[in-house]
């Protein structure tokens, strides 16, 4: 009985020493501060997942069929709106859409990434677990790579956006340019 009540004494005040050890927070306002990423991460995360994907897909397969055969079209002398049309189109979808397909999967592993980080952070500033000095360093440091990626985001929705209206303003005179007979020489 004598060892289990030493045992049980033991553990105490080995818990009490563990948890004393345990740093105060320091600066609140750093715990804000993620707070306030960590809902911008949210946000950005909504902005990207509510591109259509399937939507993009299924433009990007289509103009990798059309592709060769646009270049060839823009080859030929077109009037102007035909020209205009066609030019905007592939540079949108080779451009673009090429970014939307390279960002899009990329963005949303740096904000999963991002909210880990974050949530790190604020774990170990709210027990106190770092100095002061790399505290706010850390802080100053999430925010920066926080707003790359909103950068970057912002690129991606910029993409989506000129993929989409392109695709809408001039896919059916490009599907009416391949569809005509090649005109004989």
């Amino acid at each position: 009985m004598r060892g289990a009540l030493f045992a049980l004494i033991t553990a105490f005040f080995g818990m009490s020493l563990l948890f004393s050890c345990k740093g105060k927070p320091h600066d609140p306002a750093h715990v804000t501060a993620i707070d306030s990423m960590l809902i911008q991460v949210d946000s950005l995360e909504r902005l990207v997942n509510a591109i259509e994907v399937p939507v993009y897909l299924q433009m990007d397969s289509t103009f990798r069929t059309q592709k060769d055969r646009l270049e060839n079209v823009m080859k030929d002398t077109l009037d102007r709106a035909k020209a205009m049309a066609v030019g905007n189109y592939f540079r949108a979808m080779t451009k673009s859409l090429g970014r939307v397909k390279g960002l899009y999967e990329e963005s949303l592993d740096e904000l999963a990434l991002a909210r880990k980080q974050l949530l790190n952070l604020k774990h170990d500033i709210g027990g106190g677990l770092l100095p002061e000095g790399p505290e706010a360093t850390y802080v100053q440091q999430e925010q920066l790579y926080l707003s790359n990626l909103a950068r970057k985001v912002s690129i991606l929705m910029n993409s989506a956006g000129t993929a989409k209206r392109n695709w809408d303003d001039h896919h059916a005179v490009v599907d009416s340019l391949l569809a005509a007979p090649a005109p004989n020489p």
